[in-house]
Formats: C-alpha cells, sequence, structure tokens
C-alpha cells in the first residue's frame, strides 16, 4: 500500500529506534558453534604430489616408485575439505602413521 503525501500536507517523521543488543553476544555464538561441532570434514595429510602423463601412470606396476616434490623431513600439509589449516611432521605411532602438528595456518 502507498501513501500520497500532498503538498503543504504536515508529515511527522522520526528516526527509528533500534533495540540494545545484549552485551552477551559470545553466548549466543558459543550456542550457534555447538550446532556444527558434530558435522565431519574430510581430513587429508598431503605428503607431496607430482604430475605424470597417461602414458607413466599406465606403466605403474607394483613396486613402481613416484618421486614426489616435497624433501623428506619438509613439513606435510594437513588439509580439511580441501582447504589447508595445518602443517605438520609426520610421525609413528605403534604401527600406524601420524602427522605432528607444527604450524596452524591463518584464514
Amino acid at each position: 500500500m502507498r501513501t500520497t503525501i500532498k503538498k503543504g500536507e504536515h508529515v511527522e517523521i522520526r528516526s527509528i529506534q533500534y533495540k540494545t543488543l545484549l552485551e552477551d553476544t559470545n553466548l549466543a555464538s558459543n550456542h550457534n558453534m555447538e550446532l556444527v561441532m558434530d558435522v565431519t570434514l574430510e581430513v587429508i595429510a598431503e605428503l607431496g604430489r607430482t604430475h605424470k602423463t597417461i602414458k607413466e601412470i599406465m606403466e605403474l606396476t607394483a613396486g613402481s616408485i613416484i618421486q614426489l616434490d616435497k624433501v623428506a623431513g619438509e613439513p606435510v600439509k594437513i588439509l580439511a575439505n580441501g582447504k589447508t589449516i595445518a602443517e605438520g611432521e609426520v610421525v609413528i605411532i605403534d604401527e600406524s602413521y601420524g602427522i605432528r602438528i607444527t604450524k596452524i595456518i591463518k584464514p
């Protein structure tokens, strides 16, 4: 619905009055974060990368070695859903590999 104001007509103009926000916005923020805390993400430890032709891939056999672009001892990237979030070093825990976080990547 549209109202037309006629010339000379008195119109009251007021500023909008906003409610004061609660000071404890962290409480709401923490509650919102709790809603997503059980969402799973794919976490990848990237040891290194390389480029190969289709021919080179087709020639791979058991025992073939693929050289990566990383030097031994260089930090490995840790990715969550494809985004780098940290760097670390490879460790062995019992008979499994693990990554010790050495650096958190700031967004």
